[in-house]
């Protein structure tokens, strides 16, 4: 972590322009969800993660603390969803009334991949699993047999239960190495927030 900490930036309204506005084409900045409570769990996590892609000039590190900049990830959340969904959740709320009340410890371990100059992101959450996603071997599978060569966290995540906040960035270097090979989700803006403090 100590190798990596002068690589780490927190994402705020000072570091806004460096990290996301004026990135080189190319170029894109990873940041991790977090906050004072989680810091210090998270971050040398995230370090060992990336530690790997710290001599690639086209990525950025970084971090930001939920607690100040909730708003900011919300409303890059509310730029994603079609102007006139429709959708609405079980309990009958629309995707953007849900995001209002988004809980910050949810978010935590969360992991941003931001390409400033295409405005899109990619984003990594322990929580998600990509819809229709198909094992290795059982291409038809419902998901819900768990192999033994699933992570303890995907079994987690399938039994239902919560992660503990020190496994939700084990599945990161699967998810990170699927990014530099182009195989994720991106997720496109019509412009940044500007609202970070």
């Amino acid at each position: 972590m100590r190798e990596m900490e002068p690589m780490m930036h927190e994402l705020r309204a000072e570091t806004y322009f460096g990290m996301i506005r004026l990135l080189k084409p190319g170029c894109r900045s990873i940041v991790v969800l977090v906050d004072e409570q989680s810091k210090d769990i998270l971050l040398p996590q995230f370090a060992k993660h990336i530690w790997p892609f710290r001599n690639n000039k086209t990525f950025s590190f970084g971090y930001l603390m939920v607690e100040k900049n909730l708003s900011w990830f919300r409303k890059l959340l509310e730029h994603t969803l079609p102007a006139e969904s429709g959708q609405t959740h079980e309990d009958g709320s629309s995707m953007y009334e849900r995001l209002k009340n988004i809980n910050p410890r949810k978010t935590l371990g969360t992991v941003l991949v931001l390409c400033g100059w295409k405005l899109y992101f990619n984003m990594y959450h322990p929580m998600h699993t990509p819809p229709g996603k198909k094992h290795f071997l059982g291409f038809d599978d419902d998901g819900k047999d768990c192999s033994s060569e699933d992570s303890d966290a995907d079994k987690t995540l399938r039994r239902g239960q919560h992660l503990k906040l020190e496994d939700v960035l084990n599945g990161l270097p699967n998810w990170l190495d699927r990014l530099v090979e182009g195989s994720i989700r991106r997720y496109y803006v019509p412009e940044w927030p500007n609202n970070l403090r």
